[in-house]
């Protein structure tokens, strides 16, 4: 064993089986023939897979056909929010030079091409596609990876005020070597506000298999270290942006010692671990529904469904939802609600953060609903 990809504790960690013995499923909502198995790390609380991906395995998932599992309003709306929490991180200064890895389809770098007009605002992003949506939009986005950028930052003595990463740096199957590519790029004076979903607590990330770190405060503040960054902040957000953590980290200005790590945020990373497992094994385990039944919801969750639990969708009469804009969601009918009989079994199938909200409203409007599998 080599240590904890994030802190380099050699303790041996805890081991999570996979929801699925040869099934995962990517961000993007396509399903992959492998099992998702992953480990967490006793000392600081890191998540990663077992075996780590290989640089093959990274470059076959964001091929062309890579996509976004966030609809582009969502997407939008979320940049707004990321646009004023980097606003927030800068406290004031106006960076010459900007720069979103994992641009994606480029709200965020017109957010913040708007916000400072005087800036140079650029992103970098693997997924063809993407890169391209982007360019349609008029934003500077260049096709490649963040180790790709930095070398010709390097060669050109190019530096920035601000570097932006949101929802990029679980997908890293090197966190050290990632982050310290960052610090890299960043001026003296510069911040790294790095937007990923919050280790702390077990939830549908750690479905995904191109999430191949899942960070805690801790972890992170040694992954930042390691990687010649010292982390400023790491909190918990709510609202839109909940079940994600905003970190803000800065070039570190001392040599790593006690002193340094004083302030070294902590996890129970006991109990993050066994959270873990929890969850993980609720997903793998079969859900009893009386037949028949619907499935409600049609989106990321219900991806999640159609990939580890195959056998409940396909006893599902038909997905439902509100208004459909499409007939058939994962080879079964999509529906409205309005068509379905009164009294119908549910299972749930919607984000975490829906979850109570549109269970209240359907059960009182009379049907049976059943909680989606990561909540039962």
């Amino acid at each position: 064993m080599d240590g904890c990809p994030a802190c380099g504790a050699r303790t041996l960690p805890a081991l999570h089986r996979s929801p699925h013995q040869c099934r995962s499923v990517l961000s993007s909502g396509r399903v992959i023939a492998r099992g998702l198995y992953r480990a967490t790390c006793l000392a600081c609380g890191y998540g990663y897979q077992v075996p780590q991906p290989t640089a093959e395995d990274t470059a076959a998932i964001y091929a062309d056909g890579y996509t976004l599992g966030a609809e582009a309003g969502v997407e939008a709306g979320r940049a707004r929010l990321v646009r004023d929490l980097l606003r927030d991180a800068l406290g004031g200064r106006r960076p010459g030079r900007i720069l979103e890895i994992g641009s994606g389809r480029g709200h965020l770098l017109a957010e913040l091409g708007a916000t400072y007009p005087d800036a140079r605002v650029e992103g970098i992003e693997p997924a063809t596609a993407l890169a391209r949506e982007a360019r349609e939009r008029g934003v500077i986005v260049c096709e490649g990876g963040l180790e790709a950028r930095a070398d010709r930052a390097r060669a050109a003595g190019e530096r920035f005020g601000a570097i932006v990463a949101v929802n990029v740096m679980e997908h890293m199957f090197d966190p050290v070597g990632s982050h310290a590519l960052v610090a890299a790029l960043l001026e003296p004076n510069g911040v790294f506000l790095s937007i990923t979903p919050d280790g702390e607590r077990a939830g549908i990330e750690l479905l995904f298999a191109d999430h191949v770190s899942s960070f805690t405060a801790a972890s992170l503040s040694h992954v930042a270290g390691r990687a010649g960054l010292s982390l400023v902040s790491s909190v918990a957000l709510d609202g839109d942006l909940s079940e994600f953590r905003a970190s803000c980290m800065r070039l570190r200005t001392c040599t790593p010692n006690a002193a340094c790590s004083a302030d070294r945020p902590t996890t129970d990373a006991a109990a993050v671990a066994r959270d873990r497992a929890a969850f993980l094994g609720r997903i793998g385990d079969a859900v009893a529904l009386e037949r028949p039944f619907f499935v409600f919801g049609a989106g990321e969750a219900a991806d999640l469904l159609a990939g580890y639990a195959p056998d409940i969708v396909a006893a599902a009469e038909a997905f439902v939802v509100d208004a459909p804009t499409r007939s058939a969601v994962h080879g079964r009918p999509l529906v409205a609600l309005e068509t379905i009989p009164p009294r119908s079994r549910l299972l749930l199938c919607v984000h975490a953060r829906s979850v109570d909200s549109v269970a209240r409203r359907l059960s009182e409007s009379g049907h049976l609903v059943a909680p989606p599998p990561w909540r039962a």
